[in-house]
This record gives C-alpha cells, structure tokens and sequence, in this order.
C-alpha cells in the first residue's frame, strides 16, 4: 500500500487546522465572537463543492440546505425581535446555520480530504494543548484552571474564575471514534498520535469523572444494539434507531419538568453541578413558556438564571448556556428554531443510519454526538467535535453506498478511494 496516498501529520490542510487552533484561542481571550475554526472550514467545504461537481443527488440534503437558511433568517428576526444588538444578530447569523451548512456540504461534496484533515488538524490542537496545561494544572502550575469544583457552599468564586480543567479533556469517544474510522486512511504518525491522545484522554476522563463520556457509553450500547437489530426491519427499524437518537438530547428537559433544583439540593445528589444543572433546564422551561414565539434572544440567558440562582442558592453563577442544544436554541430563538433543529437532525441521521455502513463506528459517533447535545453547552469545541462526528459518520458508510459519481460517462468512485486512490 503507498504510504504517500495516507493521511499524513505533515498534509497542509491538516497542518492549516493544527495551526488554526491557536489563533482561536488568542482570539477567544479577547472576548471576540469570531469562530476562525468554523469560518475556515466553511470556505474549505465551499471551496471543495466548486472545485467538483456534486456528489450525488440527496433529496434530504437538499432539504437541510434550505432549513439551514430558513433556520439562519429565523434567528436573525428573533434576535431583533428580541431587542438584540448587532453583535447578537451577527453571532446568530453564522452560529447554528454554518454548523449545519458544513455537515450538509460533506455529504454532497466529492473532495472530502481537505475538510476533513482541516478539522483533524483542528482537534488535534485541542489534544496537545490538553496534554500540556493539564498535567501541569494537576502539578500545581498557576494555569488559570481549577483542579477540582468549588466547595458546594463557596460563594467566593467569582464568574468566569472557576474553569475547571476537567473541561480540557479531549473527548474519549471522539477520539475512538476517529480511530475506527480512519484506520484504513492513517498513516502511522497518525494513528498513533490518536491512540496516545485516547489512552491520554480515557485516564484523564476517568480520574476526574467527567459523566459526558459514561453517558455517551451507554448510549453507544443503546445505539448499536438498534442498529445491529432493527436494520432487519427495513424503514421501521430505520425510524426507531433515529427517533431515539434525536430524543435522547430531549431526555434531561423532560426530566427537568418533574424535578426542580430544590429537588436536587435537599436530596443525596446535592452538588453544585448538579443543582446548576437542574435549575437552568428549569428556566429555560420558564422562558420558554414566557416567550414562544421569538424566544429571548441569544444573549439573554445568564439573565434570566445568574441572578436568582444566586440568590435562591448562594451559589456563583457561571455560565451562559443551559447545557443543552434543543433548550438553548428554543430559549435564545423560540419554538419554531427548536423545531427546525430538530428536524435537521432527523434529516442528517436519517440519512445515514438508512445506509449500510459500519455499525460499531456510526453507533459510536452518534452516541458522542447525541450525549454533547444533551449536557453540553454548543461552545466552539463541541461544535467542532461534533462537526468531526458527523464527517466519520458519512465516511463510514460503506463503499458501495457511497458511490460519488462525477460527470456523466466517468467512472463512480467512493469516498474512501477519494482519500485513498489505492483502494480503486
């Protein structure tokens, strides 16, 4: 096999997202709302759409094209609706309908090496920089993050002061998840920078107990079962595996609705996490309920809970999202953004779960994916990671039922002999 045809550390585009990372950084410190990760990616998958010709025709993708638009236009009103300045308005315009434009474009798209080595490069970033501030945090360096939460009655903890750097460990599932699905595709630098970062990851991720990835576990375990059992059934099974992937995300609203933070405070869970958690799921059912229609703009959450949860707990508020994207999006632009999301999502794993693929790979992706919406907030780095997700998603899918047909008499060619011409 011709090791010049693999994914290499040394390919330009992967070293273009390597190096993007950084500058994403310096920028974040300036509070600057620009996503220079997302931005570039973006042109990097528009530039491969107009360099070739359309993979193939996918009614739902055309479908999720419009819906990001009409999505895009909708936040924009309700953000002005809202009474949001021009920095809500420009953040809202390329926040949700660039991450789903990007997804789109790759499942049509003929070239999909330069945008996926792009987002490799770019995660891999995460990865260093995880492995160089987090042993020295845990050392005892002044990195500027904690090594533990905050006593659950410490009210000094001012906002924004207690970044934990549990919040630094790359995700073990993602990282898995590559692995899987790259391993035809990587040459030996990579493979084993990837397999170094997941040991690196999974000890991290188990000594400081981070629950997104026991919840992405066991959804992996739902997820995979679905999928080796109900393809037999044709489309209903089809629709059963997707229904409970997009309803897992909806799981902690529901709860929400039953169980209050007070619930949580006097109960054997108490945490500061915890009754966070709970309490802002809790507000965002109340400002939902409040505002329907146009919701109460992007900006508006820390509002709305910082200061009663304050007040009612004496503990320090500290962020800005509810941690969940179907109740930040319904919160910050109203039900009917909550329902295009919704839709979105069913239209892009319909899409591949409908296809015979690998099992073991897709059931992981869209467990890391699904557990990210549904106790993350949609930062920049979930965003992105679940961006990669979606990519090993669609390449995933096997050979045959990927076939990208260019003009009309060429040959067909697939996805993978795109990345590697010796597999043709």
């Amino acid at each position: 096999m011709n090791t010049h045809s693999k994914m290499q550390l040394n390919d330009r585009f992967f070293l273009l997202g390597l190096l993007t990372y950084p500058i994403h950084r310096v920028i974040e410190s300036f509070g600057a709302p620009i996503k220079v990760g997302e931005f570039l990616l973006l042109f990097i998958v528009i530039a491969a759409v107009r360099s070739r010709v359309i993979a193939q025709y996918i009614p739902s993708g055309i479908v999720t094209m419009y819906s990001c638009i009409l999505l895009g236009a909708w936040g924009v009103l309700a953000d002005v609706a809202a009474g949001g300045g021009i920095t809500d308005v420009a953040k809202t315009a390329a926040r949700m309908p660039i991450y789903f434009t990007i997804i789109v474009l790759f499942t049509l798209i003929y070239n999909r090496q330069q945008p996926l080595q792009f987002v490799l490069g770019f995660f891999a970033g995460t990865v260093i920089y995880f492995a160089v501030v987090y042993p020295l945090t845990i050392a005892g360096f002044p990195t500027g993050y904690m090594t533990a939460d905050a006593s659950l009655y410490d009210t000094t903890v001012e906002l924004g002061s207690n970044v934990q750097v549990k919040w630094l460990v790359p995700d073990p599932g993602l990282m898995l998840c590559v692995l899987l699905c790259f391993r035809h595709s990587f040459s030996f630098g990579q493979k084993l920078f990837w397999s170094l970062g997941f040991i690196a990851a999974l000890a991290a991720a188990l000594s400081v107990e981070v629950r997104t990835s026991f919840l992405a576990a066991a959804i992996f375990l739902v997820l995979y079962l679905l999928l080796q059992g109900l393809r037999t059934w044709g489309k209903v099974g089809v629709s059963i595996a997707v229904a409970t992937f997009c309803i897992i995300p909806l799981v902690p609203v529901v709860i929400a609705e039953f169980v209050t933070a007070s619930d949580v405070y006097n109960s054997d869970y108490n945490s500061w996490s915890n009754v966070e958690r709970i309490f802002m799921l809790n507000i965002a059912s109340e400002a939902i309920k409040s505002s329907p229609m146009f919701g109460t703009g992007s900006s508006s959450f820390w509002s709305l809970y910082g200061p009663r949860f304050e007040e009612i707990f004496n503990f320090p508020a500290v962020v800005t999202s509810p941690h969940n994207l179907y109740a930040e999006i319904t919160v910050s632009w109203g039900v009917p953004a909550g329902l295009m999301i919704f839709v979105l999502i069913v239209l892009l794993s319909a899409n591949a779960v409908g296809r015979k693929g690998n099992t073991v790979v897709i059931s992981l992706a869209l467990a890391v994916i699904a557990s990210n919406y549904a106790v993350q907030p949609f930062a920049e780095g979930v965003r992105l990671g679940t961006i990669l997700l979606w990519f090993c998603v669609y390449f995933s899918i096997e050979n045959e039922n990927t076939a990208i047909r260019k003009r009309p008499g060429s040959e067909v060619v697939t996805c993978r002999q795109s990345l590697n011409p010796q597999l043709s």
